[in-house]
This record gives C-alpha cells, sequence and structure tokens, in this order.
C-alpha cells in the first residue's frame, strides 16, 4: 500500500501533466489522512502540518483549473490557515477573487467586496516573495482593474478630485489604529491588523509606482467606502443581534471615516442615513457627535509630526531605517526614492513617512505607548546636524519638538477623556459641591465627558463595568473615575451602607480592552479608618471627618522586547485622600478638602504634568491644620494624600481653551 508520501508524489506528476481530475482524487486520500480535524496528533510534525498545507494549495489549483472556484477557495483557505506564509496559496486565491470580480454578471457591492479579497491576497502574496514577476503582475492587473471599477462608479462616496497623493495618503492612514492588539473585541483587533497591513501595502505601492498613485489611492479609498455603505445597507430585522453586530462591526469604521473627511474639508455623500443609524445604537452624546471624536489620537500626533517636519528629514528618516540593524529587515530599499524626488514631488513626504510608520506598526516595533523606536530614528535625524550649523537651528528644534512629543500619552481628540463620578450623598454635607465641582472642571475646563452617579449602587457599578465594553470607547483617550463616599481601609461605602471593596472597584474599572495603553486614574475621595495624624493643639480648620475604620539590564536586544501586550493595571494612577487608617477630612459647604483642592489645581494647571499637579496639591492639604468641628478627634491634624502609578509616560492635563 502506498505511502502518503508516495500518493503525494504521484499527485503531483498528474497534475504537471494537466491530469486535473485525477490529481485532486489523490490529493483527497492524502488529506484525509492527514486532515487537521481528524488527526491532530499528526500536526505536531512539522513535517506533516508543511506537506498537508501544499496538499490543500496544490489540490485548490487544480480545482481552479477546472473552474471550480468555491471549492478551490476553501482549500486555499485552509492551507492559509496551516502555513500563513504560503505565497502561492496568496497568490492562487487572490488570482480566482480578481476573475470574479471581472464578470460583469456580479452586482456591483458584490464586485468591490471581491476585489478587495483579491488585493489583500495579492500583496501578500508579493510581500512573502517580492522577487516573483508572476506575483508582481497579477498585482499591477489587480490594481488597474480596482481603478478602473472606480472610474466607472457613477455615485461617489467621496469627493477626492484635485487633491493631492499627500492628502489622499493622509486620509488613508487616519482611517486606522494601526495598532494590532488593541481594540474591544478579536474582531476590532483583526481589523487594525489588515488596516496596518493595507496601508503598508498602498503606500509601498505609490513609492513603487508614483505616475499613477493619486489614481490608485483614490480607487482603494472610494472602494472602502462603497464597502461600507454596500455592507450598512444590508436589511436587518430591527432591534436584532445581527443589526447589533454589524453596527459594532461597520459603524465605528463608517463613523472613523466621515470624521477623517471632515477633518480635511472632503466632501461624503449618500452615508447621513447609516451614520443616524449608528449614532443612534451607540447612544452618542452630543459632544460625542463633534470634535474629533472618532479619530485614532496617535494618528493625528504623528500626522502632525509629519507636517512638521521637512521632506530632508523625513528622507533622512527613511535612510536611517534602511542602515539600522534593527529595521533594515522591514523596510523595503527596493524603490527609487531620492532626496530630491522627496522635495520636488508633491505629496512623497507624507507618503514615505506614512509607509515607514506603518511597517513599524505591522512589525510591532510602535504603538501609541512604546514610540522608542521612531524616536531612536529621530535621534538618528539629529546626529545628521552638525553643532555648529545655525542656519539648520529651526529644524533642529523641530526633531527636538518632535522626540519631546513622543514621552506623552497621545491626548489630541475631543472629547479628550470620559469622566464617571460616584457620589455618596446620605450624611455627606458639601456632596451637591464636589460633583458640580467636578462636573465643571472636567467637563468645562478639561473637556471630558462628564457622567455623574448619585448614590450609586453594587448594580449601578456593574452596570458601568460592562457597558464601557461598548465599541465607542475605544475612542476616549483617558479615563477617570472619582469615587466621593465614607469609607475604611479596604471599602468604599455604596449608597445602600453596604461595602464594595476598593480594590474591586479600581480592577473592574481597569480591565476593559478599550482602556489598554491609555491613562486610567482613580480619585478615591474617601477616608482609610478613623485615626488622625496628631500635631501639636494649635487650633486649625474646623472639619468632620468622611468615614470609619478598616538587578535590571540597562540595554535589551530588540528581539527580549515586546510592545504588543500590556498588563492592564499598567498606565493607571490611584490617587488616595488619606493613608491607611487615616480620616481624610470635609467642610460642611464645600465638601471634600482633597476634591476641591485637587479640582482647583487640575483647572488651574492645563498641559501640566499630572503626577507633579497632584504633588502639589497633596503638599497643600497637608500643610493645613485641621479641627474636628463635631469632636470627632482631639486635637489638630493633618490629612496626608498619596498617589500609586504605573504611568509610562508622561500624562499631560488636557488644555480644553
Amino acid at each position: 500500500m502506498a505511502t502518503p508520501d508516495e500518493v503525494l508524489t504521484n499527485a503531483r506528476g498528474l497534475h504537471e501533466k494537466g491530469h486535473y481530475q485525477e490529481a485532486v482524487k489523490l490529493y483527497s486520500e492524502v488529506i484525509q489522512v492527514w486532515d487537521v480535524d481528524e488527526a491532530q496528533e499528526l500536526l505536531h510534525s512539522e513535517y506533516r502540518q508543511f506537506h498537508l498545507a501544499r496538499a490543500y494549495n496544490d489540490r485548490g489549483l487544480c480545482l481552479y483549473m477546472l473552474v471550480e472556484f468555491d471549492e478551490a477557495i476553501k482549500d486555499l483557505t485552509q492551507a492559509i490557515k496551516l502555513d500563513p506564509k504560503l505565497a502561492a496559496a496568496h497568490y492562487t486565491r487572490g488570482t480566482i477573487h480578481y476573475r470574479l470580480c471581472s464578470s460583469q454578471a456580479m452586482e456591483d457591492g458584490g464586485r468591490l467586496v471581491i476585489i478587495r479579497k483579491a488585493l489583500d491576497d495579492l500583496h501578500e502574496a508579493v510581500n512573502l516573495e517580492p522577487e516573483n514577476q508572476d506575483f508582481q503582475q497579477g498585482l499591477n492587473d489587480c490594481k488597474k482593474e480596482l481603478v478602473r471599477l472606480m472610474d466607472g462608479v457613477e455615485s461617489k462616496i467621496l469627493e477626492l478630485d484635485g487633491l493631492n497623493v499627500g492628502q489622499l495618503a493622509l486620509l488613508m492612514y487616519l482611517l486606522d489604529s494601526g495598532d494590532p492588539s488593541v481594540g474591544s473585541d478579536n474582531s476590532q483587533r483583526r481589523r487594525n491588523t489588515l488596516g496596518a497591513r493595507q496601508g503598508c501595502h498602498a503606500f509601498l505601492s505609490i513609492l513603487s509606482r508614483r505616475d499613477w498613485g493619486a489614481r490608485y489611492l483614490s480607487a482603494l479609498l472610494e472602494l472602502r467606502a462603497q464597502e461600507l455603505l454596500h455592507r450598512m445597507s444590508l436589511q436587518l430585522p430591527e432591534n436584532s443581534e445581527a443589526l447589533q453586530r454589524q453596527v459594532q462591526l461597520c459603524g465605528e469604521e463608517l463613523l472613523v471615516l466621515v470624521e477623517a473627511c471632515h477633518h480635511l474639508n472632503i466632501t461624503h455623500r449618500h452615508l447621513d442615513t447609516s451614520i443616524a443609524i449608528v449614532q443612534k445604537m451607540l447612544r452618542l452624546t452630543d459632544s460625542e457627535k463633534r470634535g474629533s471624536f472618532f479619530l485614532y489620537a496617535e494618528n493625528l500626533l504623528l500626522s502632525r509630526m509629519c507636517d512638521n517636519l521637512t521632506p530632508l528629514q523625513v528622507y533622512k528618516l527613511y535612510c536611517a531605517a534602511l542602515i539600522s540593524p534593527e529595521f533594515c529587515r522591514i523596510v523595503d530599499g527596493g524603490f527609487k526614492v531620492t532626496e530630491n524626488n522627496v522635495k520636488d514631488e508633491e505629496g512623497l513626504k507624507e507618503v514615505l513617512f506614512f509607509y515607514l510608520i506603518r511597517v513599524l506598526e505591522f512589525n510591532s516595533l510602535l504603538n501609541r505607548i512604546y514610540t522608542d523606536n521612531l524616536k531612536s530614528l529621530l535621534e538618528d535625524v539629529m546626529a545628521t546636524y552638525k553643532e555648529e550649523d545655525k542656519e539648520k537651528e529651526e529644524e533642529k528644534q523641530t526633531l527636538i519638538k518632535a522626540m519631546t512629543v513622543l514621552q506623552s500619552y497621545p491626548n489630541e481628540c475631543r472629547p479628550s477623556g470620559l469622566c464617571v463620578i460616584f457620589c455618596v450623598t446620605e450624611d455627606r454635607a458639601g456632596a451637591k459641591y464636589e460633583m458640580d465641582k467636578i462636573k465643571s472642571v472636567f467637563q468645562d475646563r478639561l473637556g471630558y465627558t462628564v457622567v455623574t452617579e448619585k448614590n450609586p449602587s453594587n448594580d449601578t457599578l456593574e452596570w458601568y463595568v460592562k457597558e464601557l465594553q461598548n465599541t465607542k470607547y475605544n475612542f476616549y483617550d483617558s479615563f477617570v473615575f472619582w469615587f466621593v463616599s465614607h469609607g475604611s481601609e479596604d471599602t468604599v461605602t455604596l449608597a445602600d451602607k453596604k461595602s464594595y471593596s476598593r480594590d474591586t472597584f479600581i480592577h473592574k474599572f481597569s480591565l476593559p480592552d478599550n482602556f489598554r495603553k491609555k491613562p486610567k486614574i482613580f480619585f478615591m475621595a474617601t477616608c482609610r479608618g478613623n485615626k488622625t495624624i496628631k500635631v501639636m493643639p494649635l487650633g486649625g480648620v474646623n472639619v468632620a471627618a468622611d468615614g470609619h475604620p478598616k538587578p535590571w539590564p540597562g540595554d535589551v536586544p530588540l528581539p527580549y522586547q515586546d510592545i504588543s501586550s500590556v498588563y492592564y493595571q499598567m498606565d493607571r494612577v490611584i490617587a488616595n485622600a488619606t493613608l491607611p487608617e487615616k480620616f481624610s477630612f470635609r467642610t460642611d459647604d464645600k465638601g471634600s478638602i482633597f476634591v476641591d483642592t485637587v479640582c482647583c489645581l487640575l483647572e488651574e494647571r492645563g498641559g501640566q504634568n499630572l503626577t507633579v499637579v497632584l504633588e502639589e496639591a497633596f503638599r497643600r492639604i497637608h500643610r493645613v491644620l485641621f479641627i474636628s468641628n463635631e469632636g470627632e478627634f482631639e486635637g489638630s491634624a493633618k490629612q496626608a494624600c498619596f498617589y500609586e502609578s504605573t504611568l509610562q509616560k508622561t500624562f499631560l492635563i488636557p488644555d480644553y481653551t
């Protein structure tokens, strides 16, 4: 009896002679033995998995030659699952989609979806084997077909005529986060990965074929808009799970596209009905419908950096990546671009810069928190300037500013963050002032969306934990939670007098995937016990108590670094009104001393480092003498605030004005 290897050899012999039906039968025999569902143990052998992927690929190719496209696509998809780097499978599947797309019998919406699949596969094939001329020709044919299709669309969604290739590149760059490790669910994370890869391919295509770059980019962008309109126009039952899922998958992408067009003064058509549906289902507030909310802050920050850099500096940045041992393996140096090209060809600076950014992101070397690799390249550019070049001082300052900006969390969008106030009012004089003060400062001065929950219960907290998983919270740059109540060392007091663990509260409101790589700030304005910090009985301000008791290596090589996984407790500040076991104090008219002092300083110090401002607030509070107006404690006392921080960058207080 023939072994699977011998059957494979016979199948390939028949395949090469054009006997496709017979070859399919033999490939099927091998696949039945080695199938991933029936013989998982065999896949522990790299040899078997390698050849099983190629068996699926070869059978798929035979089915393609027999014009059995659906079955061929299934086999090629399975081959890619087994071996994502199997370029031939990507190429054949892309070719099938390209041929299907050319069929005039298909509806426009279907053609657009299929040509997108064809482009993605053919780009990936070329990416895996850049020297393969057949792959390159297939990709070029597919690009021409896309431009032809978009030229033939009578009802355009985006008004892109007159934009240069740099403006088109900026629009495409703004549409995706490029960070495959963030998002509220796996589908969004996959879309981020795909967005970064598509950006790499698109910008590289323009750099390689600049003669028709603007037409191709316009076609890609219009394709994206047409796809969205096609998906959003599908008729699904109202209030159904399918409709909610559609809005989750497409709605965010739609709002990003619309906001990017608004940001760049680009007109869009035919989207108003879909926008209204998405806004209603996502329960957007008025402030979330305005401003630049549905844009990724890191994209806005880096696009502004690109604006400030000169064409020569961007070209030097590209050259620095090409000669760097860490980056030269991922940056393509095969296209012809010179210093003069970048200076003289309008828009080429932007295309080159965004190509570099997407390449770094796609290879997990750059995201909103970990910008060290980009900073390193900027430092290499800085090193090309001589100290005595006084006439280049402005250019040097531009680089210094760019490197400085990378040291802080991105904070570009409006509303700038979400602030939720949990405040218990019973038996707490001045509680209304506390809520009004926090809301006034964070909403009017710092530009946050503010939600106030008066007298929260356990159900209130659990509702918020679930609510914050929703997709719209992906776009907030920071999250602030106030808990203003009585408390003990380990608990805070809810409205029904029940206790809730402080650690559980902080833990649950740090967990949502939407919050990863973003600052999370907790202001815990409660007592931690019933002890005072006694000082000499010198008198002081009348107050009431708020509650009752209860070896590192300097240089780590790149292979040992990871910027994709961030622990949920990172990027967090917990500001406590007092030390464990101690009282915190409040006045009858203004409530918590901690709330009032911190809010007053935040109101004054927009644009400054949060932790520095907290230190000043704590210093102000601790220098005040307090005496009890109700005899709750003896003598004079002080209040000692403190904070815990796992911030990885500087958090600058938003300056909304």
